[in-house]
């Protein structure tokens, strides 16, 4: 279950009625690799073996999927048990004394200045259609279940081509991307010719855990931050933001996209 249902007093045209609204569920869920605490999400209670495993990909804390020996689900508990060949035990120790992000969930993603550090610049030259992204955005717009029926979630899709990868989503933006991309490590595929679509906004962390993935491009229909921009022009990832209808803004590697409309 991912939705609850709740009776609400709603005011419609100056008028008070009661009706039963849909909500999005969020829980609280605990990741321990070998028995080790590492960080607690305030999540949807969906695909949370990929949240696992995109975050602690992600966050540098298992260096590949390969380490990864196996992944237990405790949903009632609110528990992911995740056993590991190996893991950085330093990022786990420091993970307290890293800025608190932007994001939703409760603070539960972490941004450090050395991630940038232990980033490579992405050397794709992949050429995108700019229609095919336009219709990749309005397909994760108009395709988003659980946001139609609550409104209160956040969606992530990687597409190669016209193709639809994998689409998620959550309560926080950083867990739906970190959902997206634990099911991208799972399956170890070539990044070169996807791309990464969020509806929420381009923070710094979503650009950097994009780019850890060696995927090129990052889009939105809203805005991304300045140093989400910074960090492509520096990394050589495309940003596209406002992209809405006909319209779109590219922030950095406009190089890689091809104005056929």
């Amino acid at each position: 279950m991912v939705k609850e249902c709740f009776s609400v007093k709603q005011v419609t045209d100056g008028k008070l009625q009661e009706k039963d609204y849909f909500v999005a569920q969020e829980v609280p869920v605990t990741i321990c690799i070998n028995q080790t605490q590492v960080v607690t999400f305030l999540c949807t209670p969906q695909h949370l073996d990929e949240l696992a495993l995109g975050y602690l990909l992600g966050e540098g804390i298992v260096k590949k999927i390969d380490d990864i020996e196996e992944i237990q689900q405790d949903v009632k508990s609110g528990m992911i048990y995740v056993a590991a060949k190996e893991y950085n035990k330093t990022a786990v120790q420091t993970l307290g004394k890293r800025y608190l992000t932007t994001g939703c969930g409760g603070g539960t993603s972490f941004y450090s200045l050395m991630d940038r550090k232990q980033t490579s610049r992405v050397s794709v030259d992949h050429v995108f259609p700019l229609s095919q992204l336009q219709e990749a955005m309005r397909y994760v717009s108009s395709n988003s279940e659980l946001y139609a029926s609550t409104g209160g979630v956040h969606t992530c899709a990687l597409f190669s081509g016209k193709k639809l990868l994998v689409m998620r989503e959550d309560v926080g933006r950083h867990n739906a991307a970190d959902k997206v991309l634990g099911w991208f490590y799972r399956r170890q595929l070539n990044p070169a010719r996807t791309y990464f679509v969020t509806t929420g906004r381009i923070s710094s962390e979503i650009l950097l855990k994009v780019t850890k993935a060696q995927i090129p491009l990052v889009l939105s229909r809203t805005a991304p931050t300045s140093l989400a921009v910074k960090l492509a022009r520096e990394l050589n990832v495309t940003v596209i933001g406002y992209m809405r209808g006909s319209r779109a803004n590219i922030y950095a590697a406009a190089e890689r996209i091809k104005v056929d409309c």
